[in-house]
C-alpha cells in the first residue's frame, strides 16, 4: 500500500510546486484575465493527471487490503488489478496528447506526415513566367490570359 501512496504523495507535491511558482509569477506581473484563465486551466490539467494515476492504483489498494483481511480474495478482483494500471496509462499518454497544445500540434503534423494517403489533395497555384515577367493567373482576367497563352505557343 505504501508503494502506491508514496509517489502519490510525491506527485502532488511536484504538482502543487509547479502550481504554485505558476501562480506567485503570474501575480507578479499585472493579474489579467488571461493569467487567471492559464492558472485555472493549469489546475485543471493537474486535477485530470492525478485522478487518472490515483484511478490507476486504487484497484490495487483494493486488492491488498482485500487480500489481507479476506483468505482468498476474489480472481475477478486481482485480474482487475493488474489491468487496471496499465489502461491508467494509456489514458494518461492520450491525455496528455489532448491537454497540451504543443504536443498536439507536433502529433498531429507527424499524424498527417505518418498518413498523407489519407490528406485530400490540393490544388496550388504556379504563377506564369513569360519573358521575365512573372504572371499571377488569379490577378489578371481572361484576355491577358488568351495573350499569354499566344506568347507561350509561338516561342
Amino acid at each position: 500500500m505504501t508503494s502506491f501512496i508514496i509517489p502519490i504523495v510525491i506527485i502532488s507535491i511536484i504538482y502543487g510546486i509547479i502550481y504554485y511558482h505558476t501562480v506567485r509569477s503570474t501575480a507578479n506581473f499585472q493579474q489579467s484575465l488571461h493569467g487567471t484563465k492559464r492558472d485555472v486551466k493549469l489546475a485543471r490539467n493537474i486535477l485530470i493527471l492525478l485522478g487518472i494515476f490515483l484511478f490507476g492504483g486504487i484497484p490495487s489498494t483494493i486488492y491488498i487490503i482485500v487480500s489481507s483481511k479476506v483468505e482468498s480474495a476474489p480472481g475477478v478482483l486481482f485480474l482487475i488489478a493488474i489491468t487496471v494500471p496499465s489502461i491508467a496509462i494509456a489514458i494518461e499518454k492520450i491525455m496528455t496528447i489532448v491537454l497540451n497544445r504543443d504536443i498536439r500540434q507536433v502529433f498531429k503534423l507527424r499524424w498527417m506526415k505518418w498518413f498523407s494517403c489519407c490528406k485530400t489533395p490540393t490544388n496550388r497555384v504556379q504563377p506564369i513566367t513569360t519573358n521575365n515577367r512573372i504572371i499571377n493567373p488569379t490577378n489578371i482576367q481572361k484576355s491577358q490570359q488568351n495573350k499569354t497563352k499566344t506568347l507561350n505557343t509561338r516561342t
